[in-house]
């Protein structure tokens, strides 16, 4: 018999349709956040561990980021699952909603797609005049230009602007077809692989059903035979090229392309995103980010300075350069000790929603989980007399669903330039790309520290005398927070302009030579 006090929400959607908060303030959980990622962790050195040929690696380290992302979250859902079979308790899901990996795996069946791939797949439209322009860019000779762009972004446009140079634009999804099919050398390295993350998990964590073990296959099986593949199919129409311009490291197009045109001596450059990685010791991201990459271009001095020593740990040798920010400094020139004098109105800017593709290791936290810390926290704030701003995620999944907005006093989907107008304090639960622009525009910022992500210990000390950082605690687990605390860093904030100035100079707007 099912044990109907532990009613167990696996996503967002039937927990906002159930009744569920008319009776209880918070949901219950059945494994703390700090399981799921020593969980993600121990994948991701299996991962790292994994003994291959240099031809068997190439094929592999190319994949590796969606590999990795896409096991962990199938893998943390069986996790649930093993757990909460093994408690008896009650689970509630929206099988429409849920169906990536949750629905699936409580039917008992195998997974048979990648979702990120078929993401891929429905969100690119083959247009005819970029079809055309693939074509003629194949055709160039590409020694005659100084820059190939993978990347466009502002960052890149205040880069390319100082310089006198030829640029040329490269669409990677006109080139490489997504091609899933087996060979022989994909079989034999997706049996290897899959074999040993299964064996690694059955011995330290827990017996993998037959559909699980299918599903860990298939998800392999795809990914290394989609980057073969791709190696095997590039015929070599970007040699010549002098350097290439790319987006982050993870990401699968950035790597491809990377890993194939540094065999014909290609510069790689890469430009810093964000922000607030700076803060953070996020070895996951720099593992990958520094992947084949000869030169980064960041923000501020330190912000190179730690890019820097992030290179040095992992043996790298990556020029980096500090070259500001056009946007940050606009930002600041805006903004910056212009107050509305108002304690009362408070921006809340919260984290975005996953869904099923869960993010680790100490990246985000799980949607049911986040959703009721989110709850939590609008109704703590103004009960204590805040008047709060839902700043809503612009992406995610539930978005029309999320009805945090609506408890708030207010939601905005404004962009971050004009919300920024109308407060002098914002709060943030996770620090990225609009806590970054909260700090240039000079606001009070209340940084509230789940836990998931560990800080490094030298840049938060710089960081703490220009925002305030409070802990929050796990109780049940659950994030709560000292709701005095909270308060009072919020009515008696006491860091001075000039200290904000300071650090926001140094790590975003400062330019080296």
């Amino acid at each position: 018999m099912k044990n109907l006090n532990k009613k167990i929400f696996l996503d967002i959607v039937s927990l906002i349709n159930s009744n569920y908060y008319e009776n209880s303030s918070r949901i219950n959980w059945h494994i703390s956040h700090e399981k799921y990622d020593s969980f993600a962790n121990d994948l991701y050195k299996m991962m790292q561990n994994i003994n291959l040929k240099d031809k068997e690696k190439e094929v592999f380290n190319i994949i590796k980021p969606l590999l990795y992302n896409t096991l962990s979250s199938y893998l943390t859902h069986v996790y649930d699952y093993v757990i909460l079979k093994e408690k008896n308790y009650e689970t509630v899901f929206s099988e429409k909603n849920s169906d990536i990996y949750i629905n699936k795996i409580y039917s008992k069946k195998s997974i048979k797609t990648i979702f990120a791939i078929e993401l891929e797949k429905k969100r690119f439209k083959k247009l005819k005049l970029k079809t055309f322009y693939s074509f003629l860019v194949k055709l160039l000779p590409k020694n005659i230009f100084d820059y190939l762009l993978i990347l466009k972004n502002k960052p890149v446009d205040d880069f390319l602007l100082k310089k006198s140079n030829k640029n040329l634009k490269v669409l990677l999804q006109y080139y490489f077809k997504i091609n899933t099919n087996n060979s022989p050398f994909s079989n034999n390295l997706s049996k290897k692989i899959a074999s040993d993350i299964i064996s690694c998990i059955e011995k330290k964590y827990f017996t993998l059903d037959i559909e699980h073990k299918e599903s860990v296959k298939t998800i392999v099986n795809i990914l290394i035979s989609r980057s073969y593949n791709d190696i095997m199919s590039y015929d070599g129409f970007l040699n010549g090229s002098k350097r290439i311009i790319t987006g982050t490291g993870n990401n699968y197009y950035n790597r491809l392309i990377s890993s194939v045109v540094r065999k014909n001596n290609t510069k790689i450059i890469r430009f810093a995103h964000g922000g607030e990685r700076c803060f953070f010791r996020d070895t996951w991201y720099w593992d990958n980010e520094l992947f084949q990459t000869d030169e980064y271009i960041t923000y501020g001095i330190r912000w190179a300075e730690f890019v820097k020593n992030e290179a040095i740990k992992r043996g790298k040798e990556v020029i980096v350069k500090a070259f500001g920010s056009s946007y940050y400094q606009e930002l600041f020139d805006t903004y910056f000790g212009k107050k509305l004098n108002n304690k009362t109105k408070v921006l809340y800017i919260p984290n975005s929603f996953v869904g099923e593709a869960r993010q680790f290791p100490c990246a985000k936290i799980i949607d049911p989980i986040l959703f009721d810390w989110q709850k939590y926290l609008i109704e703590l704030l103004q009960k204590n007399g805040f008047e709060v701003i839902y700043k809503k995620h612009p992406k995610g999944f539930f978005q029309e669903e999320n009805i945090l907005g609506n408890l708030a006093l207010y939601e905005s989907t404004k962009p971050m330039r004009e919300i920024l107008n109308e407060v002098d304090t914002v709060i943030c639960d996770m620090a990225g790309t609009a806590f970054v622009e909260s700090l240039c525009a000079g606001k009070d910022i209340v940084l509230i520290d789940t836990k998931q992500r560990v800080f490094n210990c030298d840049t938060k000390k710089d960081l703490q005398k220009a925002v305030k950082i409070i802990d929050t605690y796990w109780q049940n687990n659950l994030i709560c927070v000292d709701e005095k605390e909270l308060v009072s860093s919020i009515r008696n904030f006491d860091i001075l302009d000039k200290n904000k100035k300071e650090i926001i100079n140094d790590y975003f707007l400062s330019k080296g030579n």
